[in-house]
């Protein structure tokens, strides 16, 4: 079972009233330099439960950097649905930084959410692993405002929130889960995780 690490009060972003949860422990260790992050199947399948409940018939769209190719291709070969994919080209001072994929889709079974979610949450690096559990599977607003290269806040998912009631994240190099909701407060919060296996 996840349980609530914080839940914030609602706050405010330019009109926008929201809340923000962290949810689930995943530091199996952490020392001054390196931290251990263990995230197993039963936490994919508790993180794909939570995000059910978020949305009447939801579907979850998922969107991230399958940065492992050849694990990717053998993943998605079946049960996924790729609906989007573009391709990032990140600058730095130096210059060009190289280019990210980036795939939006879904899982067309609860089986292979838990699989896809944790392969994943587990892939290296810290780019951002989003989640959208809605009715209506629009991605339009995704695609659109979405940002690459901001992991390391939450522009993506407070810009997003004006589309839809509530999505997640992997939190801060997969420590958490990071919810985000206009409509979920702590209360509602509490109700998903108590269901959650």
């Amino acid at each position: 079972m996840l349980t609530p690490l914080r839940s914030s009060t609602a706050k405010l972003d330019d009109g926008l009233v929201y809340y923000e949860h962290h949810v689930g422990d995943f530091v199996k260790s952490e020392g001054r330099v390196v931290t251990d992050i263990v995230f197993t199947k039963g936490d994919a399948r508790a993180v794909a439960e939570l995000l059910q409940c978020f949305s009447e018939a939801s579907e979850v769209i998922i969107a991230f950097y399958p940065w492992l190719e050849s694990g990717w291709e053998s993943l998605s070969a079946s049960g996924w649905t790729t609906m989007h994919e573009q391709t990032f080209v990140r600058h730095r001072w130096l210059g060009q930084a190289g280019s990210h994929r980036w795939v939006v889709g879904r899982a067309r079974s609860p089986g292979k959410l838990v699989e896809i979610i944790h392969w994943a949450w587990t892939l290296p690096g810290r780019d951002t692993l989003l989640f959208i559990p809605t009715s209506d599977l629009d991605i339009r607003p995704l695609v659109r405002s979405f940002q690459d290269d901001e992991e390391d806040n939450d522009t993506n998912e407070i810009r997003l929130l004006r589309d839809y009631p509530a999505l997640a994240s992997r939190g801060l190099e997969g420590r958490y889960l990071r919810v985000f909701s206009t409509t979920v407060d702590d209360r509602a919060l509490a109700t998903c995780v108590g269901n959650t296996s």
